[in-house]
């Protein structure tokens, strides 16, 4: 199954040759029973009635911990995770997909009631791993631990079941890379 086709494209990123008119009919085909296609792909509306839900769940939390506008938080996260990678040196190919993750959990898990700095450090540490990149947990809880000393703890246990509440939250539906696909 090519769950990659609904894959946003990384900026940048080079895409091999390959003639499109031999691909046509083969993609469009596949791309209709694609999983990622029938699970996560929404409308504005329906990105808006699932947030207001996760709201409506624990309308104290919400009062008690109000939040800025979504698309600044995107931005702030965008930007740790960034200097998460760069201290890892991690390939832009599984930054796309730790940025995927964190806004496919984040649909489906309430901000507030989350380590969001965890939550970060666990979508990097299993976006490199699907992306065949690997680095070791304590690496990566090192790293976190040095960016945000406050907020994250030196224990690899808590990244490691950070890592399985995410992969459970997102039905264990992963994503392959495009680019790495058409490599092959």
């Amino acid at each position: 199954m090519l769950d990659w086709l609904y894959y946003a494209p990384v900026v940048g990123a080079r895409v091999p040759d390959v003639d499109p008119s031999s691909l046509t009919a083969s993609l469009v085909s596949l791309g209709a029973i694609s999983s990622q296609r029938k699970h996560w792909q929404f409308t504005r509306e329906q990105l808006e009635d699932l947030r207001s839900k996760l709201e409506d769940e624990d309308q104290a939390l919400v009062q008690a911990y109000p939040l800025p506008q979504l698309r600044h938080l995107s931005i702030y996260f965008n930007q740790q995770m960034t200097r998460l990678g760069k201290r890892l040196g991690v390939r832009q190919q599984a930054m796309a997909t730790a940025q995927l993750y964190i806004r496919r959990f984040y649909s489906k898990v309430e901000i507030r009631k989350t380590n969001p700095y965890l939550v970060l450090a666990t979508a990097v540490y299993l976006a490199c791993k699907m992306e065949e990149c690997p680095h070791h947990i304590r690496l990566v809880v090192s790293e976190g631990r040095g960016l945000w000393p406050e907020y994250f703890s030196n224990d690899t246990s808590r990244l490691g079941e950070c890592e399985f509440f995410l992969i459970s939250e997102m039905s264990s539906q992963m994503i392959k890379n495009p680019i790495l696909l058409g490599l092959l």
